[in-house]
């Protein structure tokens, strides 16, 4: 199981565009990336270089979180209010298809 504290710290790393910080919690904790939240908050906010790291480590690109039932590939097509879609949400939807999203 994943540590909460780690999901935490892992999702602020993605907020803020941290790709080092991401890709080192990852070679630490490499299950950080089976867990939904970081595969869609790097979704939503169009992080494709932070997605790819998590590809990386077996993230599941259709994994489905359990609030909402999003899928990465929803978050990155759909981004909530108060995000701009930009080219990053579009190399996000390349990653998610190329590595076999469900559309």
């Amino acid at each position: 199981m994943v540590d909460p504290k780690e999901i935490k710290e892992i999702k602020k790393a993605i907020v803020e565009g941290d790709e080092k910080k991401v890709r080192n919690m990852l070679k630490k904790s490499p299950d950080l990336a089976s867990d939904w939240r970081p595969v869609l908050e790097a979704a939503l906010l169009g992080r494709a270089e932070i997605m790819q790291s998590l590809i990386d480590h077996y993230a599941d690109v259709d994994v489905v979180a359990s609030v909402g039932g999003w899928r990465p590939l929803h978050r990155a097509l759909w981004p909530r209010e108060g995000v701009e879609a930009g080219p990053g949400h579009k190399a996000v939807i390349a990653l998610l298809l190329k590595f076999g999203a469900d559309i």
